[in-house]
């Protein structure tokens, strides 16, 4: 963020504003009286220094002098981009410090400036989010789609599809949800990397507008939706018969391949990018092709090594999950010493993020591998201030996996706390937690109130299908799947499908990941 902040600040007229900090106070204009020229010529030497020391990480001196120009009555007076610098550096600095109301008040102000960025709206949406407003949030969101796609195009795609997701807590979640993807829809939204797929989105977006009876805007959206192992909703999920037509017959295993051909086209197309290495493997993966997986990973490893991160446009994205992926790989293979490598520089920090999902994944396939003192030495000195709700909860289910396997039961329903705090919970965290900890009739419970739940019935339903499975590593793992598979079988599950209008099928590719 610190070069996106320092191009913006330059781009906002830096240069006069330091410029001013050393020049001769500014000739009083005739139209104004010269007290008040002279206070508008501190105000924008104040602000140079404020903006100056926020470049220099100086957060604490920064906030003490952005905090006088802001209040100062002439600050309505200074030009637009000089506000919008002024208020951004700012909020980018009570945020750094942990003043995140104090920071969110501030990105309110911010986001109504004319000449707002989009590090602005990312903050204010993020804020709004990490304080509980999914409302503001969305809110926010859809007023940028209106006002600026170019901005909007700026904004993480992390940021959307976290707003999205919480949108559920709110009290009229499917208008919102809906609102929200047509203001996208309005402004030509897509995600920046090709290899992201919104086959999730649009088949929600696709619920959405069967509920509203719009069916043929439903069935055209039903057909932009290229992941076959989504477009399995259509088929066991009775709410989309008006538009069934669209996946008709539909093999999975066969659409799984021509889709993999369609992905391999664009990867040749965009060989600077690591998210395509990622998604191919991903997709071999899912018809038991791990040696074709595998090859692709270690090419794309391979010429990270020779030429540098400069050889993709991605790497400080994709580089740690390219080799997570790549030892996921092995160990689907059976290569579980080769797979202990690769888990392990897929999870070394790199310094930037510190490579938390590469660090759970290791920390999974130790437990999976009977070992999991290591895996609570692994996890040990992962701070959870910086997670997300999501991320805590992932943190908390994976340190309860290991301490249940120990027989740590007190410390087990700590961490399952931790797990169940977030108000839209992760399903993915808890049912997870759930087995773990023993706990097969709440896990049971769990798929029975989404199932009841309009808004989480097709995840749950797409979750219980029968899928191909990966070989078990360990003691631990096999006995996680088979309590698994027992929750799916539970009658109160299989009651709670029939009367949602779901089906179960058996499907002739591997588990993509659905819980």
């Amino acid at each position: 963020m610190a070069l996106t902040w320092t191009a913006r600040l330059r781009a906002a007229g830096l240069a006069a504003l330091l410029s001013a900090a050393s020049a001769a106070p500014l000739c009083a204009r005739a139209d104004v009286a010269p007290d008040t020229a002279h206070h508008a010529s501190a105000l924008e030497t104040r602000a140079a220094d404020g903006i100056t020391q926020v470049m220099q990480d100086r957060c604490d001196a920064a906030v003490a002098t952005l905090r006088s120009v802001y209040g100062a009555a002439g600050f309505a007076r200074m030009e637009a981009h000089m506000r919008a610098a002024v208020l951004e550096g700012a909020d980018l600095c009570e945020s750094r410090l942990g003043h995140a109301q104090a920071a969110y008040e501030l990105s309110r102000r911010a986001i109504l400036e004319p000449e707002a960025s989009a590090i602005a709206w990312g903050l204010h949406i993020d804020l709004a989010m990490n304080l509980s407003h999914p409302g503001e949030a969305l809110n926010a969101l859809v007023t940028l789609a209106g006002r600026s796609p170019a901005i909007l195009s700026q904004i993480k795609e992390t940021t959307i599809l976290s707003t999205y997701a919480y949108a559920e807590v709110l009290p009229d979640a499917d208008a919102r949800r809906l609102e929200l993807l047509e203001a996208l829809d309005k402004a030509a939204w897509k995600p920046k990397d090709p290899f992201d797929d919104l086959s999730g989105l649009k088949i929600d977006q696709v619920r959405l507008l069967l509920a509203a009876h719009r069916v043929d805007e439903a069935r055209t959206l039903a057909a932009q939706v290229t992941d076959p192992a989504t477009r399995v909703a259509i088929v066991v999920d009775d709410r989309f018969a008006p538009v069934a037509d669209t996946a008709r017959d539909l093999d999975v295993a066969a659409a799984t391949r021509k889709e993999l051909v369609r992905v391999l086209l664009l990867a040749e197309a965009n060989g600077d990018r690591l998210s395509g290495a990622y998604r191919v493997a991903s997709l071999r993966l899912r018809i038991g092709d791990n040696d074709g997986a595998l090859r692709i990973l270690q090419t794309a490893i391979d010429r990270y090594n020779d030429f540098g991160a400069q050889t993709f446009t991605d790497t400080d994205d994709y580089l740690g999950r390219v080799l997570g992926l790549k030892a996921e790989t092995l160990a689907r293979m059976g290569k579980l010493d080769e797979a202990d490598g690769a888990f392990a520089e897929a999870a070394a920090d790199n310094g930037q993020d510190g490579r938390f999902e590469e660090k759970l994944s290791y920390a999974s396939y130790l437990i999976d591998t009977d070992r999991s003192p290591l895996a609570l030495d692994l996890l040990h000195d992962v701070s959870d201030a910086p997670l997300t709700d999501t991320g805590k909860a992932y943190l908390a289910a994976m340190r309860a996996c290991a301490y249940s396997v120990l027989g740590d039961t007190a410390e087990v329903q700590k961490q399952l706390k931790l797990v169940k705090a977030p108000a839209a919970p992760d399903y993915g965290a808890l049912l997870n937690g759930l087995i773990c900890a023993g706990d097969l009739d709440g896990a049971a419970r769990a798929y029975v109130e989404r199932l009841a739940d309009p808004a989480k019935r097709m995840d749950a339903l797409l979750a219980l299908q029968h899928y191909r499975r990966a070989p078990t590593h360990g003691k631990e793992d096999a006995a996680w799947l088979a309590d698994y598979l027992k929750v799916q079988s539970r009658p109160e599950v299989l009651a709670a499908i029939k009367a949602a209008g779901g089906q179960v099928k058996d499907l002739d590719i591997f588990d993509p990941g659905a819980i």
